[in-house]
């Protein structure tokens, strides 16, 4: 998935809690010459789950990959956004740019 600044590689895919409910979008790769990519304290690395994209004041939660790809792609190219996830047990903040590619 590309996505403005934010580029991901390879599959998203929809995390589950213990019951198998969805809870947001598993990353399995983040793209080395993405700003949005970790390890550092508020970057994308393989394993983290979206829950919610925010632009303009509008909160958007993640349940699945789904979620994830249809919010980025309603983004236009270089719209800033917040993109908050879960890594083991906790919950951190990437801010920068989002949208699909022109």
């Amino acid at each position: 998935v590309e996505s403005g600044n934010v580029m991901l590689s390879g599959e998203v895919e929809t995390a589950t809690d213990a019951k198998g409910t969805p809870n947001g979008a598993r990353v399995s790769g983040v793209d080395a010459k993405s700003p949005a990519r970790g390890p550092q304290d508020n970057g994308l690395v393989a394993g983290d789950v979206i829950v919610s994209i925010s632009v303009a004041g509008k909160v958007v939660t993640i349940l699945t990959a789904t979620d994830m790809a249809n919010a980025l792609g309603a983004c236009p190219a270089g719209t800033a956004g917040t993109i908050r996830y879960k890594r083991r047990d906790r919950t951190a903040s990437w801010i920068g740019k989002l949208g699909a590619q022109q």
